[in-house]
C-alpha cells in the first residue's frame, strides 16, 4: 500500500506527486525506503507515483525503451509500460501483477500541467466502471483510506486541492501523508497481509512538475519508521 497523490494547480502551473517512502513486505515490515515514483528521461517534463506491486525499474526501462518525447506519445506508450511492468510481476512472482500510476505531464500547446490516472485492474485499483491501461485525465487524485471519501476527510477540513492558497503544497503534503500514514490502508494488493493495516510512512517526497522540468524533494522523514519493523503510527 502507498500514498500516491497527484494534484495540478492551474495557477502556480505547477503539478504535483506526493507520495510516501516505506516499501513493506508480506507481513507489513518496512523492507525498504525510498523514492516511488518515475521521472522526465527527455525534454519532455512528466513524473508519476506507483501503488501496486509492480517495479519502478520496470516502467522505467519500458519507457526508456520507448523514449516518449511529447505528451501525445507519453499517453500512447504509458499503457504498455504499465503492461510490461504488470507482466514482469506475473512472470517473476507468484502474485498477480497490480500497478496504479498517478502523474503530471506538461501540456505544451496548453501551456500548463496535466493531470493523469492509468491502472491495470479497476477493481483491486479501487476504480469501478474504468477500463484497464486506458488513460484518464484529471485534476486531482488522493489516496483514501478506511472512512475517508472526499479530500475533506484527509485533511481535516473544506480544502480546495487545485488552489495553491488552499492547499500549500510545501506545508500542507506533509500533513496529507501524516493522516494517511495514521489512518488504516485498505490492503488490496494481491500478496500482502490485508490484516495489517498500516503501511505508509518512511517520509514524505514531493515532486513537482512545470515547463522547466521535474524536480524533487524529501520534505519529511518518520525517523521511527525503521526497515524490520511494522510502521505504529
Amino acid at each position: 500500500m502507498t500514498a500516491v497523490n497527484m494534484i495540478v494547480q492551474p495557477k502556480d502551473r505547477a503539478g504535483f506527486i506526493i507520495t510516501d517512502c516505506a516499501y513493506t513486505d508480506r507481513a507489513g515490515r518496512i523492507d525498504a525506503i525510498g523514492c516511488k515514483f518515475v521521472g522526465t528521461m527527455n525534454r519532455l517534463p512528466w513524473a508519476f507515483g506507483i501503488t501496486g506491486n509492480v517495479k519502478a525499474d520496470d516502467l522505467a526501462h519500458a519507457l526508456k525503451q520507448s523514449n516518449p518525447t511529447t505528451m501525445k506519445q507519453l499517453i500512447r506508450r504509458l499503457p504498455d509500460a504499465l503492461r510490461y511492468a504488470v507482466a514482469r510481476i506475473d512472470a517473476t512472482s507468484e502474485d498477480r501483477g497490480v500497478g496504479v500510476l498517478r502523474g503530471v505531464v506538461w501540456d505544451y500547446a496548453a501551456k500548463l500541467p496535466h493531470g493523469f490516472m492509468i491502472h491495470s485492474d479497476p477493481e483491486v485499483c479501487g476504480m469501478p466502471g474504468t477500463e484497464p491501461f486506458s488513460w484518464y485525465k484529471s485534476s486531482w487524485a488522493l489516496t483514501l483510506n478506511d472512512g475517508q471519501v472526499t479530500p475533506a476527510d484527509v485533511l481535516g477540513r473544506d480544502v480546495e486541492l487545485t488552489d495553491p492558497d488552499s492547499f500549500d503544497v510545501a506545508v500542507d503534503s506533509i500533513v496529507l501523508v501524516a493522516r494517511q500514514r495514521a489512518n488504516p490502508c485498505n490492503v488490496t494488493t494481491p500478496g500482502l497481509d490485508p490484516t495489517v493495516r498500516h503501511r505508509i510512512g518512511g517520509g514524505v517526497d514531493v515532486i513537482g512538475v512545470t515547463k522547466l522540468g521535474v524536480q524533487a524533494y524529501r520534505v519529511h522523514t518518520w525517523q521511527e519508521d525503521r526497515v524490520g519493523e511494522f510502521i505504529n503510527p
